[in-house]
């Protein structure tokens, strides 16, 4: 596990924008349970999702740091979750997410780690690297899906 004095205990969540993706908490969960506090980073509409789970937890562990997304020219405005797109803007939603590196780099609170959804850590783990910490991905999905995904991604480099 994780070592570190009893202060620093505590992790960043960065899940994709899909309500599938959220069982990170139960995550977050077993860190708390072990003394680690968890802060998800979110857009506002992400709450929506986020909220409830978080409402069946100790809420002393599992915190919320809600950003905006930031905008991408090929997103619809207001898009901010993967129900609000279709599988086509994937990549758009990536790069939109990307753009949350700076203002975590500013909010930067000594986490011990970054929890990302291995969807992101196209930038999550240089993120992790400038912070001078680890990362931690997270796969709630089927080898063939995220095959699938990433198999596409590289076709369009």
């Amino acid at each position: 596990m994780l070592s570190s004095s009893k202060k620093n205990r505590h992790i960043l969540a960065i899940p994709w924008p899909a309500s599938g993706h959220m069982p990170m908490i139960d995550v977050a969960r077993q860190l708390g349970i072990r003394g680690i506090t968890t802060t998800f980073a979110v857009t506002r509409k992400n709450l929506y999702y986020l909220n409830p789970l978080i409402s069946l937890h100790d809420k002393t562990t599992i915190q919320t740091l809600v950003l905006p997304l930031p905008s991408h020219p090929s997103l619809p405005a207001g898009s901010e979750n993967m129900q609000d797109v279709t599988q086509d803007y994937f990549l758009y939603m990536v790069e939109a997410l990307s753009e949350l590196h700076d203002p975590i780099m500013q909010w930067f609170k000594s986490p011990l780690a970054i929890l990302t959804d291995v969807m992101l850590n196209t930038w999550t783990h240089s993120l992790a690297s400038a912070l001078g910490i680890k990362t931690i991905d997270f796969l709630p999905l089927s080898q063939h899906t995220a095959y699938n995904c990433w198999s596409d991604y590289q076709e369009m480099k």
